[in-house]
């Protein structure tokens, strides 16, 4: 085990495959030294949106983060969650979940309150800068983040 690792940080969303994810590579890509970064989702297991949505892909590829991308979606697991120093929740709904079914105690913590796109009915036109826009409003919390935790 590398005894340098200062800090594990892990996001949770939904399905590991837009929101949590993003995030995770995002900061990932800010190759912060001694940090460690994952990411997971709730109800992952059900894959219902294959390894990476295509929007989340999309942007992950336009700003040029492939590099820091995992290359499929992580179930959350209660085992995932106790090894974490620093967890934080996309939404409420992922925290209460947490907390009811792999019964998280955890004390550190955030819940960013980051809604996922309103309808996967949508035209891919029409997603395209509502998920911009979650990108941007994430961006802004990792940014936050790092400058609260590593400055």
């Amino acid at each position: 085990m590398d005894t340098k690792i200062k800090m594990k940080i892990h996001f949770v969303c939904t399905s590991n495959t837009f929101r949590s994810r993003l995030a995770a590579t995002y900061l990932a890509s800010k190759n912060i030294p001694d940090l460690i970064v994952t990411s997971s989702g709730i109800k992952a297991a059900r894959n219902e949106n294959g390894p990476v949505t295509w929007y989340a892909q999309r942007i992950i590829q336009e700003e040029n983060l492939i590099k820091s991308e995992p290359m499929i979606w992580t179930q959350t697991t209660q085992e995932i969650l106790d090894d974490q120093d620093w967890v934080i929740f996309m939404e409420q709904l992922h925290y209460d979940a947490c907390v009811q079914k792999f019964g998280f105690t955890g004390k550190n913590f955030e819940i960013w309150n980051i809604k996922d796109i309103e309808s996967d009915n949508e035209s891919d036109l029409i997603k395209m800068p509502e998920t911009e826009e979650i990108y941007k409003k994430i961006t802004q919390k990792v940014d936050d983040l790092i400058s609260r935790k590593f400055s």
